[in-house]
């Protein structure tokens, strides 16, 4: 049964190593009328001829994930080839090593690229290029020749994955010179991924496909439809190559020189106006809605704090979740404080004084009795304070009956962070 299997998978890779050399030969007979030309093509598309011929020109090309050609065209320097094995398979890392289709691109003499696409023929989804990587047997024994000239072609063919000379940069490709100590520097030449340009390109391009845009129009009318779409909103598209892409790579030409630029810009953040609290008899009141998911979340955990394995489980979930209250309640804070100073003097400001001290601590440098009450009252006290009693509050309900106990920790907490981050204002 094996035998069979051998033989019926030689038989096939002959027939498919054939069949590609007889259609571009029949693709060059259509277009020569000559007769003698045409007799000419046909010796030069003898399976053993043209392989020979194949084996000769592949020396012209060269397998690359990284073409330095994206940099510059007339950059002479060279293209670095990274093959799958060769790569961290972290899974804690993002690289090419993740994409599920990853596509090796080709540079060199474009008019020798018949002879990649001859390697790149495929059966049992195993390229020729690969068996002749393994030395795949099967795929020697459908070659047509002696055995020595099987061995000059495979040879041969494998030297397409193989870099071209000592590695060196040039004038027209970028280069960084990164500090190191002592005054010295490493020279960073990077490359553009053009497997990563290829992946993401063909992602984009598949919604732009009928089937997408009927979705997108259906969203336009605010019809129904069966599936949805992504977006890739701020999609930019860099040309590499010029009229002539060929020259790049062949993955460029393929794309006619087209690489897509997804948008890596922060955020910008857009806060809304921020006003003086007035009128406002504690700013705890506003600040509620600020932290009521994680309000929400802390009385969920006291709730059904039964459910925890140990009282370090409940303490440990509790801190964190007052912990970062208190930080949205100091960042509140200082938003407020950098509004313009003496807006506390407003006499429709009803926030209690301890409250005003410090959240208006900008009219300390305009108001000499404002500053000498900040220097002189004990008005992070108070605030603690009120930060224990509106916690109480709005933790509480029927089930949860919070004291003096709940009170003094939240306040201390509070003060501990207010005396870290506080500072008098001279």
């Amino acid at each position: 049964m094996e035998s069979f299997t051998k033989q019926s998978e030689i038989a096939i890779l002959k027939t498919l190593i054939e069949n590609f050399i007889q259609t571009r030969m029949q693709d060059k007979l259509a277009k020569e009328k000559e007769v003698v030309k045409q007799e000419a093509i046909k010796q030069a598309y003898q399976t053993e001829n043209w392989l020979s011929d194949a084996a000769r020109r592949v020396s012209q090309i060269q397998l690359a994930t990284h073409p330095i050609k994206f940099q510059n065209p007339d950059a002479r320097g060279s293209s670095i080839y990274i093959a799958a094995d060769q790569l961290d398979e972290n899974p804690a890392i993002v690289s090419t090593h993740t994409l599920m289709n990853r596509k090796a691109d080709v540079v060199g003499n474009a008019a020798a690229l018949d002879v990649f696409k001859f390697l790149q023929l495929s059966h049992a989804n195993k390229t020729l290029l690969e068996r002749v990587l393994e030395n795949d047997a099967n795929l020697v024994a459908a070659l047509s020749g002696t055995e020595q000239q099987k061995t000059a072609w495979l040879s041969a063919f494998a030297g397409i994955a193989q870099p071209k000379g000592v590695p060196a940069t040039h004038t027209l490709a970028k280069q960084i010179y990164f500090p190191v100590a002592d005054n010295d520097y490493h020279l960073l030449a990077p490359l553009f991924p053009s497997c990563l340009a290829q992946a993401v390109y063909e992602d984009v391009q598949t919604h732009f496909v009928e089937e997408v845009i009927n979705a997108r129009r259906a969203r336009k009318e605010n019809k129904p439809h069966p599936h949805g779409y992504r977006e890739y909103l701020n999609l930019a598209v860099q040309n590499f190559g010029g009229s002539k892409p060929q020259n790049v790579s062949l993955l460029n030409s393929a794309r006619g020189g087209k690489a897509y630029l997804l948008p890596s810009l922060p955020p910008k953040w857009q806060a809304a106006d921020l006003k003086p609290p007035l009128k406002l008899k504690s700013i705890f009141s506003l600040f509620r809605y600020r932290v009521r998911d994680t309000l929400k979340e802390l009385r969920k955990l006291l709730t059904k704090a039964s459910y925890f394995k140990s009282n370090v489980d409940i303490r440990d979930a509790r801190a964190t979740l007052v912990a970062e209250i208190c930080d949205q309640l100091l960042f509140f804070a200082a938003q407020l404080q950098n509004l313009p100073a003496g807006w506390s003097a407003d006499p429709l400001c009803k926030l209690p004084e301890a409250e005003a001290l410090w959240l208006d601590s900008g009219r300390a440098l305009i108001d000499e009795a404002w500053r000498l009450k900040r220097q002189t009252l004990d008005w992070q006290s108070q605030i603690g304070g009120y930060f224990g009693l509106w916690l109480n509050g709005v933790l509480g309900t029927k089930k949860l009956i919070f004291g003096d106990d709940e009170y003094q920790e939240w306040k201390k907490l509070l003060e501990r962070e207010l005396a870290l981050l506080l500072e008098d204002v001279s």
